[in-house]
C-alpha cells in the first residue's frame, strides 16, 4: 500500500482525528484506487463496530452493577463474553478477513461490571510482531497504558494511549486457549522529564510516588492513603515484553538508567 500503511488505515477507521490531514488525505486518495486498501478499511470498520456492539451489549447488563462503576478496581479479570447481542448486530470481525484470511480474531473477553471488552487477533502476514490486542472501554482510564496479563500465552502486555498493544509469539494459540485475562488499570505514571523537578509525584486516589536517586540507585517509595489501594508493581520504560518490577513493601530499588524512561504504576 505504499506510503500509507494498513495501520494508517486502521487508524483512520478508528480516530481520523488522530491522523494530520494530510495522512487522511493520502488514505482517502489510496481507497480510491486500491481495492486492498478498501478490503482492509471495510475490515476494519466491521471490527470496530461489532466491537462497539458487544460493548452496547455489556453495557445493558451493567445496570445491575452501578454500584461499582465509581471507582474501578486497579485488577479487573476478563472471561469470555456470552454475545448476545443487541437485534441486528452481526460480528462480522470475529470472521472477516483481508483477502487470503489475513486476519483470525482469537478471543474476545470482557468484564461486563466495567463495560469493557478486549479482543485479540493474528496477523498471518505480519513481517514483524503479529498479534493484535484491543482494549475497548467507555472510560478511558480502563484502557489507556493497561497492563493485560495474558496467562495461557505466558504474557503480560502494555496497551499504548489508545488502549492498543502489538506484540509477538513464537506461534499461534489454539482457537481455545485463551480463556480468561487480568487488565491491570494504570495508577499513576511519572514521566522521564518530572523526574528531575518534583520528589514526590501524585499518581491514583492519593497515592504518592517519592523517588530519591543515589549515586548508584533510584529509589521508588510509594506511599498511599486510602486502604482500597495497593500499588504493587512498576513498569521502566516502554518495551515488549514490558519491564516490570514488583513493590516489596511499597519500595524498589531501580538502576540509575530508570531515570531516563517513563514509570507507570500498577496495582
Amino acid at each position: 500500500m505504499s506510503h500509507v500503511t494498513e495501520y494508517l488505515i486502521e487508524q483512520w477507521v478508528r480516530n481520523p482525528d488522530a491522523l494530520s490531514p494530510e495522512q487522511r488525505q493520502a488514505v482517502k486518495g489510496r481507497l480510491a484506487t486500491n481495492a486492498e486498501a478498501r478490503a482492509a478499511a471495510q475490515f476494519w470498520r466491521l471490527f470496530f463496530s461489532s466491537s462497539e456492539a458487544l460493548q452496547s451489549t455489556v453495557s445493558t447488563r451493567v445496570q445491575r452493577f452501578v454500584d461499582t462503576l465509581f471507582t474501578p478496581p486497579a485488577r479487573l479479570p476478563l472471561a469470555p463474553l456470552a454475545e448476545e447481542v443487541a437485534e441486528g448486530a452481526v460480528l462480522h470481525a470475529r470472521t472477516a478477513a483481508l483477502p487470503r484470511g489475513r486476519f483470525r480474531c482469537i478471543a474476545t473477553l470482557a468484564h461486563e461490571g466495567h463495560h469493557l471488552v478486549l479482543r485479540l487477533l493474528h496477523d498471518a502476514e505480519a513481517s514483524g510482531p503479529a498479534y493484535r490486542l484491543y482494549v475497548l472501554a467507555d472510560d478511558p482510564s480502563l484502557t489507556t497504558h493497561a497492563l493485560v496479563d495474558l496467562p495461557a500465552l505466558d504474557r503480560t502486555v502494555q496497551t499504548d494511549a489508545n488502549g492498543r498493544a502489538v506484540f509477538g509469539l513464537g506461534s499461534p494459540p489454539p482457537a481455545e486457549a485463551l480463556t480468561e485475562a487480568t487488565v491491570h488499570r494504570l495508577l499513576g505514571e511519572v514521566p522521564a522529564d518530572a523526574k528531575r523537578r518534583a520528589a514526590a509525584h501524585p499518581l491514583a486516589e492519593g497515592a504518592t510516588a517519592r523517588l530519591s536517586p543515589t549515586d548508584t540507585h533510584l529509589v521508588v517509595q510509594v506511599r498511599t492513603n486510602a486502604k482500597a489501594v495497593a500499588i504493587d508493581r512498576v513498569v521502566v520504560g516502554r518495551e515488549d515484553p514490558p519491564h516490570m518490577v514488583s513493590l516489596a513493601s511499597g519500595h524498589v530499588r531501580l538502576p540509575l538508567a530508570a531515570a531516563e524512561q517513563p514509570l507507570y504504576f500498577y496495582g
